[in-house]
């Protein structure tokens, strides 16, 4: 189980020290302004347009005010003439009742990409400060 016995009062520690690095909320301040990453699709590629779902009412005003908040905030653009589009899911947060979070099924369009040699960093956390 992580944390393991005995770390999580570090755990705290450590969130309350940095609190100051964590978003509760986005806001207008935009997301960083990275080098867009290149990807390369395959020859054969296909695109494919996710089937509109029906969501519950909650779901669907929840999905409505987040979607319109993102594009607001600059996180995500419109792009009505993309032929690429991928089913979202609405999943409710654990134990908290109306509250939701959006998820994105992109196993289709990550399948149509071509793999890229390379390596991610390993990154551990010392939890002995």
């Amino acid at each position: 189980m992580y944390p393991a016995e005995g770390q999580l009062a570090k755990l705290r520690c450590l969130v309350e020290k940095y609190r100051d690095i964590w978003r509760i909320s986005l806001t207008d301040d935009g997301p960083e302004e990275l080098k867009p990453f290149k990807v390369h699709l395959k020859s054969d590629v296909v695109p494919r347009r996710a089937r509109a779902r029906k969501y519950a009412p909650k779901q669907r005003d929840w999905m409505i005010k987040h979607v319109k908040m993102l594009e607001k905030n600059g996180f995500i653009p419109k792009n009505p003439s993309s032929r690429w589009s991928s089913p979202v899911l609405i999943v409710p947060k654990p134990r908290k009742r109306d509250e939701f979070r959006m998820t994105v099924d992109c196993r289709y369009a990550n399948s149509q990409v071509q793999p890229m040699a390379g390596f991610l960093p390993i990154l551990e956390v010392n939890f002995s400060t």
